[in-house]
């Protein structure tokens, strides 16, 4: 009986944790993207700065959850941004449309699906 309920608990602590993942994930892809299309309609410190700080609040536990590779990308493209704003208008927007990409590529390998779980 004790193995039945130990066995209990630690699935649903990882159901719980798969839950928390996936909420965060999508919260994290909802928030990026608001702040890169306000970022694209007229760039400004604090809106780059405000992309920043939504990245380091996420960065910590998106490791945990999604491929490092697709992480490593959105950041080093979050870096490029300001490099770029100063430089050329058509690169900022390409490397805008990169970490959206990249972002979706995380939304939908991460969504939750019958198919994903087996």
């Amino acid at each position: 009986m004790k193995r039945i309920i130990a066995a209990a608990v630690l699935l649903s602590v990882i159901i719980a944790a798969c839950i928390s993942g996936n909420i965060l994930i999508k919260k994290y892809c909802e928030d990026t993207t608001a702040a890169l299309e306000e970022l694209k309609n007229g760039y400004t410190e604090q809106k780059a700065e405000n992309l920043n700080k939504i990245w380091n609040g996420y960065r910590t536990y998106l490791f945990i959850f999604v491929n490092h590779e697709t992480l490593e990308d959105i950041e080093k493209d979050i870096k490029l941004l300001n490099t770029y704003m100063n430089a050329d208008e058509e690169e900022f927007l390409t490397v805008c449309d990169e970490i959206k990409y990249d972002i979706n590529i995380i939304k939908e390998k991460e969504k939750f699906s019958i198919i994903s779980a087996f």
